[in-house]
């Protein structure tokens, strides 16, 4: 399972880094696109939707700072 949460971190990275590298896109496209696709999701399912809502508003800056999980400090 471990491994399983890596990879797909790995690959949220990947994605993440084809935005940055991509000239046609600023930082403001990229973060449009980020709650662009939140907003479909909470269009999607429903238990998807509460967890799309938390990561768009968590984005939008509410309920900040954050603490992040050691494994995810740099």
């Amino acid at each position: 399972m471990e491994s399983y949460q890596i990879r797909r971190r790995e690959i949220l990275a990947e994605i993440i880094t084809e935005y940055i590298d991509d000239d046609d896109y600023s930082g403001r496209r990229i973060y449009e696109e980020l709650i662009s696709v939140l907003a479909c999701e909470v269009q999607g399912r429903e238990e998807a939707s509460k967890k799309a809502l938390e990561v768009r508003e968590l984005l939008l800056g509410y309920s900040f700072p954050v603490e992040f999980p050691k494994q995810y400090e740099i």
